[in-house]
């Protein structure tokens, strides 16, 4: 019971220890393997007592370890299919083999790994671990960034205690595309096989392949992020004094120069040998200390510099340098896209429209099957039902093509209702991902044409110049296609086999498609709306009335907020869950008569434990539905009536009723606190965001406006800093899904009513402001407030209103809201050596605004005519009466000590000065010193926002009225 030695080389839990096989070198032979959680391997060695080779760089989990004696090499198999070969003796990562490839040399392997349990590795349980701390320092001691993130997430949930263990959504690892399993019926048929299709690992790899060709500033200029952008403003928010960096480094350069002039003043003189050696080295010490202080503070600034914005071209010129180039021309067969070529070829609908057929054999590259296909389904808990054969024999016909053709043109659709939807949503969904990875098609001159150009361009093949007309012309072409193609089976499919006199046409689940209103993968969740919005329309208004009817009962009765936590709760209080369950999602194709069988795959995302009583399971799914239903009937269909003007209530599928409660229901979803029964971020509170901000003009009324905005900005700054634009593909993580799910809605609400939105926010800034005079008396950490972390997302909203057209007339009529929102959230050392509008350009669209940075201080006109002075010194404001109209433009001279005010309406040009008490000290007092009339502004000009009179000081004494005809006044003051 001795212990001998402890090793410390993993930077997680160890899950497993191998013993080698025999015929290993003797040193390898003294050793065991350790796999750990940060998917680590080591060769811990017992006789030398330390670790022998440490194999860090495997970036999904270990599943399987494989010896290769005579060649020295140990094999590290992955989840997601790829090998890594190491050399035992030397450590040294040999290759890096992934696909079909892996699992071959995986399989040449003659010897078998020993697996050998220790003691607590294989543990699920975390309370019987390591403690987390230990996890995090042996992360940070190896730089291995996966076990310092798993550390702390072990870390997290263990504060947050074991409730929410059970509802952590894990994301599930997606490696294969398509999986071919051997079916076989009877003993004449030993071809069978059945084709299990994974839609959502097909879109991934798709997109990785095509975002892997782009550079970072490809995708910024392609719209699939906007980091930069993001920096830009965030760094406004941030605390950075010029000033203060000056004066410290003037400081320094004193302390510097005067242990100079020290050293070289004599002191020798005057002191003895060893009180100058003392002062020689002190004087040393001082000088030293001062350079370094002043070279990292130097750094720091760069990098402020750096993160405002101020280095743009250099860093323009170091994306441009470090662009991501190609080593090599990789043309060889796309094995996804031939995975793709396979499902679409399948799942078309052939025979209904000839036309769209020979495009999509000629241009597109399809195959047109030769015999029908069988489907099947296979259910959320793996489970799989397949029917031989599933499809009507039709008319008698000797050929088999005809057969064939009625097959995918009629029986395909006459089948099942979640055949017909999965079908359909899996087809949309991986046509729109070609048409956005440059237009792909199956054509093999095509697409190797395609990657040339992608890779000469580094993807930026939208923007590229030099490509040919031939080229462009192609790319049009299967562009057109794809959208020929996706229009067919999303909105003309019904009436096309309406034509062909089939009478057993199943129709699409609009449940189902609710479900998946936000599904994780972008490609499917767009798919889902234009499906169920399509099928709504096909509704018509009296349809539509009907749905709501039969799941108005369904929707929950909530009143208005705060919103209590809580537990576990039946149907019958009005509980919400996360309504993943209840439809067989997972459906599977096959295949008989020697056809192949084909099977989708597209498993919910989320994985949630059964629940004890289905009935109450049943109830939570039908809410769902109802309100997502509901929802998006409102949000896209109602709305619009509304904005016609429609005065026919016949049309609106929701009445007064259902609109406030399904209001109420996506209040509720979006602002109650994250519980075990509904936790933070799932897809049902992503549609609820989503909802809220497509249809916030119908939903206002019956809504707490500033709730509702505070909770979306509270969800915008939950996640990190990188979060990519709607454009961008990829599943993301639940937190960065949240976050730009909460901010396309902030943008749709404040682009819908921009007037509600300055308000809203602004009240709400100004009771911050209210709490953080008294923060000290009340204990309140305001670093922890929602407008703090928000503020950059509140001045991008802000500045994407500013660029809108139709919200400048409002943004005008609130100015003084604009501005008080503009400086909570810009640091206001940014604006002691730096003008506003040059801090924020946005704000220079209004005349009615001037700061001068002499005096620090901001003049605002107003509609009332009056004029909002801001002493940003003192953090004080005052109203001054200035105009029986609206004020037109004003600006400061460059002193600051003269103002200058000028009313459109009024025809009237006014001069101001501020005077101070004696030293400064006192509030100061604004009066006005001269007025002039001046020649009566058109009609035209008064009527456009856009083309304003400006006001420019000559001089210090002299300003120039600039009017948008082109004329030009001079006033004195």
């Amino acid at each position: 019971g001795t212990l001998l030695h402890r090793f410390s080389c993993h930077g997680g839990e160890v899950l497993r220890l191998y013993v080698p096989p025999p015929g290993v070198s003797t040193r390898v032979g003294h050793c065991v393997c350790g796999v750990a959680s940060d998917h680590s391997v080591t060769l811990l060695s017992l006789k030398e007592r330390r670790c022998v080779m440490l194999a860090s760089r495997q970036i999904f989990p270990v599943t399987s370890i494989k010896w290769k004696p005579l060649d020295d090499f140990l094999l590290v198999g992955c989840s997601d299919g790829s090998v890594y070969i190491w050399q035992m003796e030397t450590g040294h990562l040999d290759r890096v083999v992934s696909g079909m490839a892996g699992q071959d040399v995986l399989e040449a392997c003659e010897e078998e790994a020993v697996g050998v349990g220790a003691s607590g590795g294989g543990g699920a349980d975390q309370t019987n671990l390591a403690n987390p701390a230990l996890g995090l320092l042996r992360g940070i001691r190896h730089r291995n960034m996966a076990a310092i993130k798993m550390a702390t997430q072990r870390g997290i949930n263990q504060l947050q205690g074991p409730g929410d263990k059970q509802y952590q959504y894990q994301e599930k690892v997606r490696a294969f595309p398509l999986v071919v399993d051997g079916f076989r019926t009877n003993q004449s048929d030993p071809e069978g096989h059945i084709l299990f299709f994974d839609v959502e690992a097909l879109i991934v790899q798709l997109l990785a392949e095509e975002y892997s060709a782009m550079s970072p500033g490809t995708m910024e200029v392609q719209g699939l992020t906007n980091q930069a952008e993001y920096d830009r403003i965030r760094a406004l928010t941030k605390v950075a004094s010029p000033d203060t960096a000056r004066k410290i480094t003037g400081f320094l350069n004193k302390v510097k120069d005067t242990a100079d002039s020290r050293l070289q003043a004599g002191l020798t003189n005057t002191a003895s040998p060893e009180t100058q050696r003392k002062l020689t080295g002190l004087m040393s010490k001082v000088k030293e200390g001062a350079e370094k202080a002043k070279g990292e503070l130097g750094k720091a600034v760069k990098e402020l510099e750096e993160r405002s914005g101020l280095n743009e071209e250099q860093q323009k010129q170091f994306a441009e340098e470090n662009a991501l180039r190609p080593n090599s021309l990789q043309l060889e067969i796309n094995l996804t896209l031939e995975i793709g070529q396979l499902l679409l070829s399948v799942l078309h609908a052939w025979g209904l429209d000839k036309d769209l057929d020979k495009v999509a054999v000629n241009k597109l590259g399809l195959l047109k099957p030769k015999l029908p296909v069988s489907f099947g389904l296979v259910s959320k808990s793996g489970g799989m039902s397949l029917l031989l054969p599933t499809w009507s024999p039709g008319p008698a016909s000797s050929s088999p093509s005809l057969s064939t053709e009625y097959f995918t043109s009629l029986g395909h659709w006459e089948l099942s209702h979640s055949l017909t939807t999965q079908h359909l949503l899996s087809l949309i969904a991986i046509t729109n991902t070609l048409t956005s990875v440059s237009n792909a098609s199956f054509v093999p001159e095509q697409e190797r044409k395609r990657k040339l150009v992608r890779q000469a361009t580094h993807g930026a093949m939208e923007n590229s110049t030099t490509t040919d007309t031939s080229f462009s012309r192609q790319q049009e072409q299967i562009k057109t296609g794809w959208s020929l193609l996706s229009t067919l089976h999303c909105v003309l499919l019904n009436e096309k086999v309406k034509s062909l006199g089939s009478t057993k046409h199943k129709k699409l689940l609009v449940e189902l498609l609710a479900v998946k209103w936000q599904d994780r993968c972008l490609q499917v969740r767009l798919a889902a709306q234009e499906l169920l919005v399509a099928e709504l329309k096909n509704l018509g208004p009296n349809g539509r009335k009907c749905l709501v009817e039969a799941w108005s009962g369904y929707i929950p009765k909530y009143g208005d907020p705060p919103f209590q936590a809580q537990g576990n709760s039946g149907p019958g209080n009005g509980t919400l869950s996360n309504g993943s369950g209840g439809q067989m999602s997972n459906h599977t194709n096959g295949g008989s008569n020697g056809a192949a069988a084909d099977q989708l795959v597209d498993e919910e995302e989320e994985e949630r434990p059964e629940d004890d009583d289905p009935s109450a399971a049943a109830a939570r799914r039908n809410q769902t539905t109802a309100v997502i239903l509901c929802g998006v009937i409102g949000a896209l269909f109602d709305m619009e009536q509304e904005k016609s003007g429609s005065k026919d209530s016949s049309l609106c599928a929701l009445g007064v009723g259902m609109t406030r409660l399904t209001a109420k229901a996506l209040m509720y979803l979006v602002l109650v606190p994250a519980n075990t029964t509904l936790p933070l971020h799932t897809p049902l509170r992503r549609a609820a965001i989503d909802l809220i901000g497509r249809g916030f003009t119908l939903w206002e009324p019956h809504l707490e406006v500033s709730k509702v905005l505070l909770g979306l900005l509270d969800m915008s700054s939950e996640a990190a800093m990188w979060v990519p634009s709607q454009k961008y593909g990829l599943p993301l993580t639940p937190v960065a899904d949240c976050c730009r799910t909460a901010r396309h809605a902030l943008a749709a609400i404040a682009r819908a009513r921009p007037g509600v939105f300055i308000t809203s926010v602004a009240k709400e800034i100004a009771r911050y402001n209210t709490l953080a005079t008294n923060a000290q008396t009340l204990n309140v950490n305001l670093q922890m407030h929602v407008l703090t972390r928000s503020k950059a997302e509140v001045l991008h909203v802000v500045e994407q209103l500013i660029a809108t057209d139709s919200a400048l007339s409002e943004m005008r009529d609130l100015l003084t809201d604009v501005v008080d929102i503009v400086l909570h959230c810009v640091d206001h050392n940014h604006l002691k050596q730096r003008p506003l509008s040059e801090v924020f350009p946005p704000i220079q669209t209004f005349n009615q605004v001037s700061h001068c940075t002499a005096t620090r201080r901001i003049a605002v006109g107003t509609k009332g005519g009056s004029m909002v002075m801001y002493e940003l010194r003192a953090s004080r404001m005052q109203n001054i009466p200035a105009h029986g109209a609206p004020v037109t433009a004003l600006a400061f001279n460059p002193d600051g000590k003269n103002l200058v005010t000028y009313s459109a309406n009024e025809n009237k040009l006014s001069f101001w000065q501020t005077s101070t008490g004696m030293f400064g000290l006192g509030q100061a007092v604004t009066k006005c010193t001269k007025s002039y009339n001046t020649t009566p502004v058109p009609l035209v000009v008064k009527w456009n926002p856009l083309r304003s009179p400006r006001l420019v000081w000559v001089s210090n004494k002299t300003v120039t009225l600039l009017l948008p005809d082109g004329t030009e006044t001079r006033f004195n003051c």
